[in-house]
């Protein structure tokens, strides 16, 4: 697949480079949608590992515009937890996703932080590893 210079990408419309397509991408807009394909890789292995524990969990999509509260962190969810020999306790989740170097939101920061405040567990992970530690730590 041919593709034009970055040059000459940037001076196009977005409308004339979408009809293109792949190869009309600039730089940055293939940056941006190798990341998107990335972070919703990580977002099914979680759902994967959360439904093989048999955890109920609410998740946006990530395709789309969000109908949930704007900073409402990807993965909210509730986990039985042993504290001690035969003393359980449920603990609420709420889990960010982002790819490693990037840091939520400000609304994303603010809602956890709220949310912290009414005992839930807030944390920010950047693969299914983390995300796991997090959970099970």
């Amino acid at each position: 697949m041919k593709t034009l210079p970055e040059n000459i990408l940037r001076r196009l419309s977005k409308e004339d480079r979408a009809q293109g397509g792949k190869g009309f991408a600039t730089s940055a807009e293939a940056n941006a949608n190798h990341e998107a394909r990335s972070e919703r890789e990580i977002h099914k292995q979680i759902e994967q590992w959360l439904n093989l524990h048999g955890i109920v969990y609410i998740h946006s999509r990530t395709d789309k515009r969000t109908t949930n509260a704007v900073g409402l962190p990807d993965f909210v969810f509730v986990r039985r937890c042993v504290i001690a020999a035969c003393v359980e306790r449920a603990v609420p989740f709420a889990i960010e996703i982002k790819l490693p170097g990037k840091e939520p939101t400000k609304e994303q920061a603010e809602t956890m932080l709220d949310m912290k405040a009414n005992g839930w567990t807030c944390a920010v992970a950047h693969s299914l590893k983390e995300f796991i530690e997090i959970v099970t730590g």
